[in-house]
């Protein structure tokens, strides 16, 4: 329905054994050439999904693979993500204050992308929901209807499975 309402590639990603893992990848109406699918394994720091996970789900091992990416993108000599802690941390507050992440381009030149959290009924995060898209067509303002929707989908599903909104 979400992939519907915003005429974008929709992407449900979960915390897996290997990582931030895609479980579901719903197709937008027209030619996207992304090159992600059911079971493609999310980089944390330079993708929406994982930049939502590194946010929003509180584990152990996921913090420990947070310092090692951010160890790997101060190393490179170019790196498309936040190379610091002061970086990553500036970048979630701005993502807890809307409720989701994005990323403009930087998984793959030319694609946007915003992602949202999906908690269960104890307020831990779940799974993540993204869209995705063309920069001429989801362009990274965080007040369009596509982060809109998204956030509401989120919410919708969160509701659905028994969190309740502590505010």
């Amino acid at each position: 329905a979400l992939a519907e309402e915003i005429g974008e590639t929709v992407a449900l990603a979960v915390w897996g054994n290997m990582g931030l893992t895609i479980v579901r990848w719903v197709e937008s109406r027209r030619p996207v050439n992304v090159n992600l699918r059911t079971g493609s394994v999310m980089p944390l720091l330079h993708s929406a999904i994982g930049l939502c996970f590194a946010t929003f789900f509180d584990s152990p091992l996921l913090q420990r693979r947070v310092e090692e990416e951010l160890l790997i993108n101060a190393r490179a000599e170019e790196s498309r993500g936040p190379v610091t802690r002061a970086q990553l941390d500036e970048l979630t507050t701005d993502f807890r204050k809307h409720g989701l992440s994005r990323v403009a381009g930087s998984l793959i030149p030319g694609i946007n992308a915003f992602c949202a959290p999906v908690f269960n009924h104890d307020g831990k995060m779940a799974l993540a929901i993204t869209g995705l898209g063309p920069a001429g067509l989801v362009p990274p303002n965080w007040n369009g209807p596509i982060p809109a929707a998204i956030r509401a989908a989120a919410l919708d599903i969160s509701r659905r499975m028994g969190w309740r909104d502590a505010g």
